[in-house]
């Protein structure tokens, strides 16, 4: 019989041992002899050691984690700007491993060992940097063979109880029916299981190095599992006969160690090691068809694994199958009145090896192997190795170490103001290796950056400079149209005059007259005009009427001030604040203005489709109005020169978008010259002016739409 506590002394056991390995490197330097060598890169004046991309490369060193590894690549980019508290989970890669060792049943046969073994496979993902979820499959063989005899139920002690072998399965030893009475209990036990766990682990949790090479787990794990018993019960096909005086069994033999084994050698050379009959099964369990039993499991582990490199690690892990099954072995009653005290217990110590499946360019090592405190420490540790002022920049891309967010860029390639190689048309591909640095908007690109659409894409040079001569040739026609008065009339406008008429008793008086005017112009708009009338009684009144009145060209200006075209502006989705790459645009209107001080000018207005008509009209005179307060503010440009108007999501430049690039396009501010029917239009209904007045374009005023900086355009 086996005594349980062996159980509980090996699981302490086991944890003090791991608990110890995992302090080795601290009490023994000399273990760092056996990795590999690190060689940093020391700088010559008083900066410590500096850490290269290699370095962070390195199995053994702070792993290399790009913001396209992480789960949220914008909060990690936030975080590595300053602008975020926390960085993003690194997305991990998952482990996949075999393991094999040793097998035996803890029941009421004593257990061969060695005597069985086992093996199996698993799958493993991290959920957090300390807990994980682990699946596993196991098959595995135990044996066991008892050095006391086991006697039937029908064998009556000297109290008058039977012995333990009650079942059907040992009817061959019943003295009842000329049987022997009594049997060495012999077993093979055939397990299968599958559980899913979770991993608890600590070694990753540091505070005073970089990596941890070692990791000890604990798990606890639920699932189901399969036995099939076989018993050597049978010499052929009858029971074995007088056992007790062929292995010459005593109590005082059976007291000593020694005896013991020589019982146990014994009964090997009398039995012929064929398990030819079936243990007994349990009835009423779930079964799988009518031979196929299924136990529910649970199932503790602990563990110790030593990381080999960034792909693989092995440890040593020992395990406890525990279920409400005490046929493991084939035995359950001690006598017929007495069944066994505990359930058998399968024990599974073996090595696992472990294997980190992935692209390691595009995930990390499983957050178990990484240090949960790393980024924290690592950003300490850098704004302590700063000093005051340091104006190096090793790879000359003109943006200093100290906030330089590529240290490595390669010379001659355009950056923006972090030191970060610019992507101008955000496709993936750095301008210095992309053959089309300003590929079009929404189309599939090639390995080499060049856009691949099915349509000709109209962003190449040659039709934009055909565009730009068919509009300038419009823009030249209308504008010579518009003013050629002196040609031959195509119509006639009625314009307001004012004349002075002398009344009977000489006084004078003034009155406004409708007379017809020629024109040459093919367009014209109402527009209201105001007329003074005489009464009768010699007062006078005024009127306003609508009339029609041509309109020139308003895409197109000489008059002194050359040819010019004005721009338009666009605008990130709700929001009215103006994007810095455009003031170059707004510069340019500015200009023309001053230039051309008769120029009046409007600016429109417009939104995408995204929201309601109310907000839109809204959120198209904030627009609007950013734009005129920008130019006002900053380049002291008469305000009634510029008629401020705005129309919502109506008049779209993509009638029916269906992209983000098209959506962009529509969310726009348009400046064009002033046509006779323009005018200040009044603020919408539900506008709420900036807290403190004042302008849309400072940064205390604009609700929070204030853009701090822009990869294109500065700081």
């Amino acid at each position: 019989m086996t005594n349980k506590l062996t159980t509980g002394l090996f699981l302490l056991t086991f944890f003090i041992c791991s608990s110890s390995f995992a302090q080795i490197e601290e009490l023994d330097p000399t273990i760092e002899e056996l990795e590999p060598t690190i060689e940093i890169e020391t700088s010559t004046d008083a900066n410590p050691t500096m850490t290269t991309e290699q370095d962070y490369k390195d199995t053994w060193r702070t792993p290399y984690v790009s913001d396209e590894m992480t789960a949220d690549p914008e909060q990690n980019k936030s975080w590595r700007m300053g602008e975020y508290k926390y960085n993003s989970r690194p997305r991990n890669s998952w482990e996949v491993g075999l393991h094999g060792g040793h097998l035996f049943i803890d029941g009421d046969v004593d257990r061969r060992i060695p005597g069985g073994w086992g093996a199996g496979l698993h799958l493993r993902k991290a959920i957090s940097y300390t807990f994980s979820i682990r699946a596993s499959a196991f098959y595995g063989v135990a044996k066991g063979i008892e050095n006391q005899a086991w006697y039937h139920s029908n064998v009556r002690g000297t109290n008058g109880i039977g012995g333990g072998l009650v079942e059907n399965t040992f009817a061959p030893y019943d003295p009842a029916t000329g049987g022997p009475g009594h049997w060495f209990p012999s077993h093979k036990t055939t397990y299968i299981a599958g559980d899913l766990s979770l991993i608890f682990n600590i070694g990753n949790l540091l505070f005073h190095k970089e990596r941890n090479k070692w990791n000890w787990y604990a798990g606890l794990g639920i699932g189901l599992d399969h036995h099939e018993t076989k018993l050597d019960l049978l010499n052929g096909t009858t029971p074995y006969e007088n056992l007790n005086e062929q292995v010459n069994w005593t109590p005082q033999r059976f007291d000593t160690k020694a005896g013991r084994d020589d019982i146990e050698s014994r009964i090997d050379a009398i039995y012929d090691g064929v398990y030819e009959t079936e243990g007994f099964k349990k009835a009423g369990i779930f079964r799988i068809g009518d031979d196929f039993n299924i136990h529910a499991i649970l199932i503790p582990s602990m563990g110790i694994a030593r990381k080999i490199n960034k792909r693989i690690n092995v440890g040593i892990e020992h395990q406890v199958f525990l279920s409400d099954n005490d046929y493991l072995d084939g035995i359950k009653y001690r006598t017929e009145d007495d069944q066994t005290n505990n359930v058998d217990i399968g024990h599974y110590t073996h090595v696992r090896i472990g294997i980190n499946i992935g692209n390691f360019d595009k995930v990390t090592e499983p957050l178990y192997w990484m240090n949960a405190y790393d980024a924290a420490f690592n950003d300490i540790a850098d704004l302590k190795s700063k000093p005051a002022l340091d104006l190096t920049d090793d790879d000359n891309d003109g943006v200093l170490d100290i906030v330089d967010q590529e240290l490595d860029t390669p010379e001659d390639c355009p950056v923006d103001t972090r030191g970060v190689l610019l992507d101008s048309d955000g496709d993936g591909i750095v301008d210095c290796e992309d053959k089309e640095p300003y590929s079009r908007p929404g189309c599939p690109i090639d390995e080499l950056g060049v856009a691949q659409c099915e349509e000709e894409c109209c962003a190449n040079e040659e039709s934009i400079n055909k565009l730009i001569d068919e509009r300038t040739s419009e823009m030249r026609n209308a504008f010579n149209d518009s003013m050629n008065y002196g040609g031959s009339s195509t119509g006639t406008i009625q314009q307001a005059q004012t004349r002075t008429i002398t009344n009977p008793d000489g006084t004078t008086r003034t009155e406004t007259v409708m007379v017809d005017v020629p024109t040459t112009s093919t367009r014209t708009v109402k527009q209201a005009q105001t007329r003074v009338v005489s009464n009768p009684d010699g007062t006078t009144r005024t009127e306003t009427v609508m009339v029609d009145v041509p309109v020139r060209s308003n895409a197109s200006v000489r008059s002194g001030c050359g040819e010019w075209f004005l721009p338009m502006i666009h605008y990130d989705l709700n929001k009215s604040s103006i994007k810095p790459e455009y003031f170059s645009h707004l510069h340019n209107v500015a200009q023309v203005m001053n230039k051309c001080p008769e120029v009046c000018v409007v600016a429109q207005g417009h939104t995408d489709s995204r929201n309601s008509s109310d907000y839109n009209r809204v959120l198209s005179y904030k627009r609007a109005r950013s734009a005129v307060d920008y130019l006002v503010d900053n380049y002291a440009i008469d305000r009634s020169r510029i008629k401020l108007m705005y129309g919502g999501e109506d008049n779209p430049m993509v009638a029916a978008p269906n992209s983000e690039a098209h959506h962009f396009m529509n969310r726009r501010v348009e400046f064009r010259t002033c046509e006779a029917n323009d005018f200040d239009m009044a603020e919408p209904e539900g506008y709420i002016a900036p807290s403190g007045g004042g302008s849309y374009n400072s940064p205390s005023k604009d609700n929070g739409e204030y853009y701090n900086g822009n990869k294109s355009s500065g700081y």
